[in-house]
């Protein structure tokens, strides 16, 4: 006898692997905000706790269009998965490709518009 829910039944679960995907795709934005509002309220100046927040964040932010990049390939493999719900895989990955492209595309304006002291 198998554990498996078989095709035809209506007892079949949620993908974890979606599940994991679409949660990144909400937890990374969150901890970004969270991160610009502590840099607000915070003071930062040099060696001050504000500041050591700020470099994190800005590494954070460097990072998450590839984590975007994890949580869509958990959606992709959740999607695939044949005896498992779609639903949570469609949804992480859908946001994971549109907010991991457009954290690319921020970070190409922001690296485009620097100068960098030359003319």
């Amino acid at each position: 006898m198998q554990n498996h829910p078989k095709k035809g039944s209506g007892n079949r679960r949620h993908s974890k692997l979606g599940i994991a995907s679409a949660l990144i795709a909400i937890l990374i934005p969150l901890v970004l905000v969270i991160f610009f509002f502590a840099v607000v309220a915070l003071d930062v100046r040099k060696n001050t706790i504000g500041s050591y927040i700020a470099g994190v964040g800005l590494i954070f932010s460097v990072v998450a269009p590839l984590l975007h990049l994890v949580g869509g390939a958990l959606g992709l493999a959740g999607i695939f998965s044949k005896t498992r719900l779609k639903f949570y895989p469609v949804v992480g990955l859908i946001l994971n490709i549109l907010l991991g492209t457009s954290g690319v595309l921020l970070w190409i304006l922001v690296l485009s518009n620097l100068k960098f002291g030359f003319r």
